[in-house]
């Protein structure tokens, strides 16, 4: 991927970052009361677990991936992804106790862009680590 590629994309995450951030914003303000809007306090995946240890695993594996960041040049791209995604889900714990999750997904439950940004840049990472390994 050409550098200027590579900076569009950076841009372009942060873009997604910022506006996730503000849309959630303006859901929570406009959803008083309503079922739109889920707020998963548990933890992932519906998970019993305290919000202070889901604040400290999240910082942790935040701070992998910075490292992650710095170490590894060719797969910076899908980690700067989950950075930012993890970073959004983890300020929303700090300001309302749980990420908020908006879009349903079937009777499964409701997700949020962040998660699908997790999802999908993990693959990516997963691909670019073998693909530049030659495996």
């Amino acid at each position: 991927m050409k550098l200027a590629q590579k900076n569009l994309m950076y841009f372009l995450a942060i873009i997604i970052f910022v506006g996730d951030r503000v849309g959630r914003f303006f859901l929570m303000s406009a959803s008083q009361g309503q079922n739109w809007v889920e707020q998963n306090i548990i933890g992932p995946f519906s998970l019993a677990v305290s919000n202070n240890i889901m604040l400290v695993v999240m910082v942790l594996i935040l701070i992998l991936v910075g490292v992650g960041l710095f170490f590894w040049r060719k797969e910076r791209l899908p980690l700067f992804i989950i950075f930012l995604a993890g970073l959004n889900n983890f300020i929303d714990r700090l300001l309302y106790g749980g990420v908020i999750d908006y879009w349903p997904w079937f009777n499964l439950g409701h997700f949020n862009l962040s998660d699908a940004l997790l999802f999908f840049a993990l693959i990516y990472f997963v691909y670019t680590l073998f693909r530049s390994r030659n495996l």
